[in-house]
């Protein structure tokens, strides 16, 4: 399902076609119109079965998951169709037969802002609208062409339940109903009649472990959260009344927000940028709301509650599977990162010339077939230890190279990069290593040819499992940590890692107990190979500025890194 939810995230487009702003949505007496680009899309895929999302922002998350099994799909301007019938329940024009969007329009748009024209209209929405129609080839191994229109729909149908299951275990609201009740049943909440158009009635989820504080409007919400014992931190729900007024809520329009980042705090949450205003932070925008000249507020209440586990409701509990995936947290706006990161390189093939002073010529393997290479965990030909023990007491021979300075990437456009990064950081970069695990950049390593890597150039003898378990089994190094699992630093700092999924089991095998956050980057399909208890992960899509190119890519990412520059 990851793959599928990376998709949406990276090919939806504006849905609602509209005038001056995004959320000025525009609309006639026959529905709503498409953007260029969503009918763009549309038009390709709309004759083929599909999966659609639409969708407004990930911290509110009312996502609505659909299917499309027929010629036209379901986004036509027509009475039972979607974008037709936006419009028809808006204009009392309903027929029987229409699908109900009640939950749509209270949860997207603000039904008191309607302005009838005598063509066209207009409504204000929330927040922006996105759709994405989702292939069939994306979640099926099978080509449509060669199955029956049931077998089509018996596989959307199981793609759909999956992915709306998926959703609600991320802890976003959707808008699909079991069973959608006929539209005639259905009921629009009448607009209410205020000059305050921040105004709106929206359902309250059920949540528990709540807390509530206030701030007065020349205060920062941010510092008083800091200041404020007992609050959630990570996944919670946050609402700001005005007078524990319900039906009275700020920040734009009052929509309730999530935090859905692990170890976030709500303090945290209004430092950083707005999502559609990168250029103000959330507090600043609350407290502009509050000393708008035409309406000041002197003081607000915020409530910060912690959402009902879904595993304590037990009804829930035998349809909705756990996800392996529930811990994994995407962020869509820009990274704050801890002020003393910590940057992990991946190895390279290419080596510079290091070896032990009193052995010259020994080389390490993965599966040693020759005399003279060995594997690290190895016990030494005339000696009682292991040559990875035999490393740890000679780390002062200086015949062996320091790990930024054993890689020779020649072959790429940064053959710098390993020395790049460790003057940017100095203690702070670290390298990854298939064949000694996780070391600082200063941490000798004797030559080696051990790596995750499949090619057809590639000696069988040098590739180590994926699967790191499988033998012959390495005491992968892991200098986050000592010998008796303490912290060898801050928990607060992240963990910014740079490599290809080849590498991801062995990242994830040496972090997975640490509280700190792990960013990782990505190119191609989303990486799902997460084992149960990795935690504190946020993934991050690159571009790389050849799209075609899937090979070594991460050396254009940490090359950026290494000047700075966090994509």
């Amino acid at each position: 399902m990851n793959s599928i939810k990376n998709y949406v995230k990276n090919n939806s487009k504006t849905l609602f076609r509209y005038k001056n702003v995004i959320t000025n949505a525009e609309f006639d007496n026959r529905g709503f119109f498409f953007t260029d680009a969503a009918e763009l899309e549309y038009n390709l895929i709309k004759d083929l079965p599909h999966l659609y999302v639409a969708w407004t922002d990930c911290e509110n998350g009312y996502l609505y998951v659909g299917i499309s099994n027929q010629l036209g799909g379901r986004w036509k301007r027509q009475h039972a169709y979607h974008l037709g019938t936006f419009a028809h329940h808006l204009l009392g024009t309903l027929n029987s037969y229409d699908q109900n969007h009640q939950e749509w329009i209270n949860n997207w748009m603000d039904i008191n802002t309607i302005n009838l024209g005598d063509n066209l209209h207009h409504i204000q929405l929330f927040q922006e609208v996105k759709i994405c129609f989702i292939p069939f080839k994306l979640y099926s191994d099978i080509n449509h062409l060669s199955l029956d229109k049931t077998q089509i729909k018996k596989i959307n149908e199981k793609t759909e339940k999956k992915l709306i299951e998926s959703y609600l275990l991320d802890g976003l609201k959707l808008l699909n109903k079991k069973h959608n009740g006929k539209a005639k049943n259905a009921k629009i909440k009448k607009p209410i009649n205020s000059s305050n158009k921040m105004i709106t009635s929206l359902k309250l989820p059920d949540y528990k472990n709540c807390v509530e504080f206030k701030v007065t409007r020349n205060q920062n919400i941010a510092t008083v959260a800091n200041g404020v014992p007992n609050l959630p931190v990570g996944r919670c729900t946050i609402e700001l009344f005005y007078n524990n007024r319900a039906d009275v809520r700020f920040y734009i329009n009052g929509s309730i927000r999530n935090i859905r980042t692990v170890n976030r705090t709500v303090g945290q949450y209004f430092s950083a940028p707005d999502t559609n205003n990168r250029n103000i932070s959330k507090w600043q925008i609350v407290q502009n709301e509050m000393n708008n000249p035409n309406n000041i507020i002197e003081e607000i209440t915020i409530r910060v509650c912690s959402p009902k586990n879904i595993t304590d409701d037990k009804n829930n509990v035998s349809r909705i599977r756990p996800s392996k995936t529930n811990h994994i947290d995407t962020e869509l706006v820009n990274l704050e990162l801890s002020k003393n990161f910590k940057v992990v390189m991946v190895c390279a093939g290419a080596k510079h010339n290091s070896y032990f002073k009193a052995y010259p010529n020994k080389k390490f393997v993965n599966k040693p077939e020759l005399s003279n290479e060995h594997h690290p965990d190895n016990k030494m030909n005339d000696k009682k230890t292991s040559w990875r023990d035999y490393l740890i007491k000679n780390q002062s021979d200086i015949n062996l190279k320091k790990a930024f300075e054993l890689y020779n990437p020649t072959k790429t456009k940064y053959p710098n990069v390993y020395l790049d990064l460790f003057n940017k950081y100095k203690t702070n970069f670290y390298i990854l290593s298939a064949g000694w695990g996780l070391v600082n950049s200063e941490y000798r390593l004797p030559n080696y040819d051990i790596t995750f890597s499949k090619g057809k150039k590639v000696p069988l003898n040098t590739i180590r499992n994926k699967n790191i378990t499988v033998a012959p089994i390495y005491h992968d190094f892991n200098q986050f940590i000592d010998e008796s699992k303490n912290l060898l630093i801050n928990p607060e700092e992240d963990i910014l890692f740079i490599g290809g999924k080849d590498y991801l089991k062995l990242f994830y095998a040496l972090t997975q107990d640490l509280p700190n956050r792990k960013i990782i980057y990505y190119k191609g399909l989303f990486p799902t190979c997460l084992p149960l208890n990795s935690r504190n992960i946020i993934f991050r899509k690159y571009y790389h500025s050849n799209p075609k190119t899937n090979t070594n890519w991460h050396y254009e990412l940490a090359n950026k890194i290494s000047i700075g520059i966090i994509p």
